[in-house]
């Protein structure tokens, strides 16, 4: 008995192992805001977003495109790309 229990929590670890390794950590839309008290740049100080705008393709890899916006309008963009992805 205590074999097939621990055979069923073993199935079950492997079930929620495959299940979560599909999660993907930007969503378009989601936003973050940050907090910028440090830096020479004395009109940068203030919040600043960083947002999700959508997927592209750099070099045949599927990536998410992340617009990043400071206080003093200044805009830049990152892309970045989930390993194994």
């Amino acid at each position: 008995m205590i074999f097939l229990t621990r055979s069923v929590f073993t199935v079950l670890l492997m079930v929620i192992a495959l299940l979560t390794s599909g999660q993907e950590w930007f969503h378009n839309g989601k936003t973050w805001f940050y907090d910028v008290t440090t830096g020479f740049d004395i009109p940068n100080y203030g919040v600043h977003y960083q947002e999700v705008t959508g997927d592209t393709l750099i070099a045949g890899k599927t990536c998410k495109k992340l617009k990043y916006v400071a206080t003093n309008g200044f805009v830049f963009f990152d892309y970045v790309h989930q390993q194994g992805k």
